[in-house]
């Protein structure tokens, strides 16, 4: 019996050590029951921002391929401005060299005009003179030949007894007129 006995409380005390342990036991895994349940609520929490993170990252995604979009336009934009700017530049460079060519050729060009109306006004000059004088020396020849006429009718008639020698002198007087004539308008020419 006391066999027994002691059996029966070394066996409580066993059990009450085991109840001991699994109370032990049972507070861990109440606590580790509580610290998966704040885990999975972590984990939830964590989930919804990774979502709403993803949702978020997806919106700058787009908002980043909108402005890349609009990034490459303004770039071709610019780069259409430049060349623009570029050619208006080579085209007003061109016709900046082209109107000073022009300036050059008509300066040039009132150089040779005013050249030019020099001459003219003195042909004119020379020929206003020139007529003046062919008018006076006309007058003149016209003067000298009538005289001459005159002179040669005189003589025609006092020579009219000497045939021989009046037909030679009106021979030499024709040709002394006719060549002081012709002299004399070849001059006037």
């Amino acid at each position: 019996y006391e066999k027994q006995t002691s059996e029966l409380e070394s066996s409580r005390t066993m059990i009450k050590t085991y109840e001991g342990m699994i109370e032990e036991k049972d507070k861990c895994i109440k606590s580790l029951r509580e610290n998966v349940v704040e885990k999975a609520a972590e984990c939830q929490k964590l989930e919804e921002n990774l979502s709403d993170t993803r949702d978020e990252l997806q919106t700058k995604c787009a908002e980043l391929a909108h402005t890349h979009g609009l990034l490459e336009e303004e770039k071709f934009r610019v780069s259409e401005r430049d060349f623009l700017i570029a050619e208006h530049t080579r085209t007003e460079d061109q016709l900046r060299g082209e109107a000073e060519q022009v300036a050059e050729n008509l300066r040039r060009a009132n150089e040779h005009i005013a050249g030019l109306d020099g001459k003219v006004e003195r042909q004119r000059s020379v020929l206003g003179h020139n007529h003046t004088d062919f008018g006076a020396l006309r007058g003149d020849l016209q003067s000298i030949i009538g005289a001459m006429s005159t002179t040669l009718a005189e003589h025609s008639a006092q020579q009219l007894a000497a045939r021989g020698s009046l037909a030679n002198l009106r021979a030499v007087l024709g040709e002394s007129i006719h060549r002081d004539t012709t002299t004399l308008l070849d001059q006037l020419s």
